[in-house]
């Protein structure tokens, strides 16, 4: 681009070309610095309602009991120092069963140099990462309420939103324990690391999104899968099976020791004593439904709405792994050669 803007400014006068030098040495050097510019402010909102007797409701009851119940946040929470996430939750009455039912109304600054197409591009890039970052954070189902637009902010929104950024009582939106900007940031330098993360975190928001049993767990397995699978084309999809075993293994081994502790562990996986046999199994739950394209929505029967279910407890447990998962690679992440052709060559064990 430098080359075709100095091309283009040799039919200008010298002090024509002098001008655009100097612009072209200044937007060289702000990229160099990743200086987009001072970017623009968006707004749009998300909002999950799960109904109990839908089939998205049905299949995901057990772990929505066990994964939302504990993550219902309220009022403004920070997402970073330019992304305000504000919380209306509808039923606030305290009752033993806490379905999704909340509204996300999210205010942020797209990087850029101003409104445009590349920065209206970049804040579609921000808030799909902030509807997967929710999904993660709430463990719920969350829809465009705008069809999937987002707008820029009025200017009276943009006081408001900056004043609760910069407040110190607004917190950080945080899952156990984890600091989720602070996080996500630290990894930036190392681009593959977070691209894993960000990959599981979409394909985990995107089971939660599914109504039939088997696409949630290829979505759930794919999540795990995407923690532990190298950029690296060539071997990559060599010894998949085998890397995924092993790199669960390394990644939570006290999670999967209790998840095959549960009670309703055998209800939903059968007699799996071995930790190799039922990671072999659950792999397979996402491999050969894609190879044969047995993608089987199941007619719900009348289930009640209390009463576990096999297809309920293995969406619950899968998903309670693919969190401790996330979790402990956020915290310590590395990377697994199994498959490497020098290293790791040999055939799937």
């Amino acid at each position: 681009m430098k080359t075709t803007l100095r091309y283009l400014a040799g039919s200008l006068t010298k002090q024509d070309r002098q001008a655009v030098d100097a612009i072209i040495k200044e937007a060289w050097q702000r990229t160099q610095a990743l200086d987009l510019g001072p970017g623009a402010w968006y707004q749009t909102r998300f909002v999950s309602e799960v109904s109990l007797d839908s089939d998205l409701g049905q299949l995901h009851f057990m772990r929505i009991l066990s994964e939302h119940q504990r993550r219902r946040l309220h009022g403004p929470v920070r997402f970073t120092g330019d992304v305000l996430l504000e919380f209306e939750q509808k039923d606030l009455s305290p009752t033993p069963i806490a379905i999704p039912n909340f509204t996300v109304d999210v205010t942020l600054r797209a990087p850029g140099p101003g409104e445009g197409p590349f920065t209206a591009r970049s804040a579609t890039e921000l808030a799909t990462l902030v509807r997967a970052v929710l999904a993660y954070s709430t463990a719920a189902p969350l829809r465009h309420r705008f069809g999937g637009l987002s707008f820029p902010a009025k200017e009276e929104d943009v006081a408001p939103a900056r004043e609760r950024l910069a407040d110190p009582l607004v917190g950080e939106i945080t899952v156990d324990g984890i600091v989720l900007a602070q996080r996500l940031t630290e990894l930036a330098p190392y681009p593959e690391l977070l691209r894993r993360v960000q990959g599981s975190l979409y394909a985990y928001e995107q089971a939660l999104l599914q109504e039939g049993e088997y696409v949630a767990l290829v979505m759930l397995v794919s999540a795990i899968e995407a923690l532990g699978v190298p950029n690296v084309s060539g071997w990559d999809q060599r010894r998949a099976a085998a890397r995924f075993i092993n790199f669960v293994q390394q990644v939570a081994p006290g999670p999967l020791g209790e998840i095959m502790a549960h009670g309703n562990f055998k209800e939903a996986f059968g007699n799996r004593a071995s930790r190799k046999r039922f990671l072999n199994d659950l792999y397979s739950r996402r491999s050969r439904p894609l190879h044969i394209g047995f993608m089987q929505h199941n007619v719900q029967g009348a289930l009640g709405y209390f009463a576990s279910t096999p297809v309920q407890m293995r969406v619950a447990l899968t998903s309670e792994l693919v969190r401790a998962c996330i979790k402990s690679f956020m915290e310590v992440p590395f990377s697994s050669l199994i498959g490497h052709p020098h290293i790791a060559p040999g055939e799937d064990d």
